[in-house]
């Protein structure tokens, strides 16, 4: 199933797109993804009726860090819809790119597209590139690890890392410095509340705050209203279990909603966060997330953590029929 990410084509863009679907002037657009969405870079005109000999154009449009998208057009004989991504693309930006490729599609126009190729190198898209690329689906051959891996990544919008860190549905990134400490003196008793989030640019898990005393109502005052924030939380009293809280703000309430690109790498680092905690001892009883503050609720959460058991219902006794008791004991 499809994961969208949110992210639109904006309007000078699919009005360019039937312009150059009309009249066949021009043989590719190069498009990014700016401001929540996928906007025009540049246009390149056809230069006759041979739509090939222009592939080997493309890749002098592609750099070796920045994803793009290439709208190229065959000549009246359909798109092809070209999604570079390169390897080296920070994370965020991998899962941004492969969740707004069905998005592209179906907002220009699903049908006109009947070929699509993705690749990590700009050297791929090319005349010998697109040869291969039509061997290899004329042939139906098995996919390698790596294409598969690529394929899952295009068709579910999520980012396979690999590797002992990887997670099915989220991102491995390092801890930095504080992180796994805080988290030790959370299991070891010394704090009982750490806030963890993601640094976006460096995309790495930091420490936001580690504190000791704290209470429901005072997770609930912390909780911002303007950027994700993952809560671990530690009851003093009873089991001493540990709750692991996800707050993000998405504009109800006296919430601003976060950007997408942050929304959706906080939300594949869920998983990881917890991984962090059980590597320094701690496990987590239970999990919520919230929205806003107003619904970090202390009676809820705890009802949740140890839900209240059912009363038992008595078994219903038929009464013996009128003159019908015991049987009693008669003396002789």
């Amino acid at each position: 199933m499809s994961h969208q990410s949110g992210i639109t084509v904006a309007q000078e863009l699919c009005d360019e797109f039937g312009v150059a679907n009309r009249d066949g002037n021009v043989r590719f657009i190069v498009c990014e993804i700016k401001d929540e969405k996928v906007v025009k870079v540049e246009a390149v005109a056809a230069a006759g009726d041979d739509w090939q000999s222009q592939l080997d154009d493309v890749q002098s449009h592609l750099t070796a860090d920045a994803p793009r998208y290439v709208l190229f057009s065959k000549g009246g004989r359909g798109w092809i819809l070209m999604a570079h991504v390169p390897d080296k693309s920070k994370v965020k930006d991998k899962m941004l790119y492969a969740s707004t490729r069905s998005t592209v599609k179906r907002q220009l126009g699903a049908n006109f597209f009947d070929e699509e190729m993705f690749g990590t190198l700009p050297s791929e898209f090319s005349k010998e590139g697109y040869a291969a690329f039509q061997e290899h689906v004329a042939a139906d051959v098995p996919l390698t690890r790596e294409e598969f891996r690529r394929q899952e990544e295009l068709e579910s919008g999520e980012i396979y890392q690999g590797g002992a860190g990887a997670y099915v549905h989220g991102v491995s990134f390092a801890a930095s410095g504080g992180v796994n400490e805080a988290l030790k003196a959370l299991v070891a008793g010394s704090a009982n509340y750490v806030v963890l989030g993601v640094d976006t640019g460096a995309e790495t898990i930091t420490l936001s705050e580690k504190k000791a005393g704290q209470t429901i109502a005072g997770m609930r005052d912390n909780v911002s209203l303007t950027e994700p924030q993952f809560h671990f939380f530690r009851y003093e009293t009873g089991e001493r279990e540990t709750v692991f809280v996800y707050t993000c703000p998405d504009g109800s309430g006296s919430t601003t909603a976060c950007p997408i690109k942050m929304r959706m790498l906080y939300s594949s680092s869920k998983a990881r966060v917890v991984q962090l905690l059980e590597a320094n001892g701690g496990t987590v009883a239970k999990s919520f997330e919230f929205n806003e503050p107003s619904e970090v609720d202390e009676g809820d959460m705890d009802n949740a953590l140890h839900p209240p058991k059912a009363a038992v219902k008595a078994a219903f006794t038929k009464p013996s029929r009128p003159g019908r008791g015991a049987r009693k004991l008669i003396r002789k």
